[in-house]
Formats: C-alpha cells, structure tokens, sequence
C-alpha cells in the first residue's frame, strides 16, 4: 500500500484513515501492484493466488521494492 500511495498519492485520505484501510480498502492497492507487476501471487498448487492477507518475506519485500523501482524511479 505505501509504494501505491507514493504513486498515487492523491488516493490517500489523510484525514479519514480510520479501520477502512484494514477492511477493503487495500484492493486498489493490491489490483494497482499487480497489474503493474510489482506483486505476481503465490503459487499453490496449480493455481497462483495474490493472498493479500498473508506476511511477506524479507525477500518477498525486497523483490517489490526493487520491481517497483525498476518500473519507477529513474
């Protein structure tokens, strides 16, 4: 959510964060990441899931970071 954000800040309500960030309102986020790769899923078995809810592995995080700055940040 926080490198979505910085891309689109203008997304963010400052004002009014409250729990609806905890409920629903990461699915930008997460659609946002994977649609410009940033986040590729999980595979499990013969299906990839996003798995949204799961902890990321330090190398999980670290790969996001640096897709997201190979895609970004010149």
């Amino acid at each position: 959510m926080v490198l979505y954000f910085f891309v689109n800040p203008e997304d963010y309500d400052f004002f009014n964060e409250g729990d609806a960030l905890a409920i629903d309102g990461f699915a930008d986020a997460v659609a946002w990441a994977n649609a410009e790769g940033i986040i590729t899923g999980k595979k499990n078995g013969d299906a990839v899931t996003l798995a949204p809810l799961d902890k990321a592995q330090r190398s999980e995080t670290a790969t996001m970071f640096a897709r997201f700055h190979k895609t970004f940040v010149r």
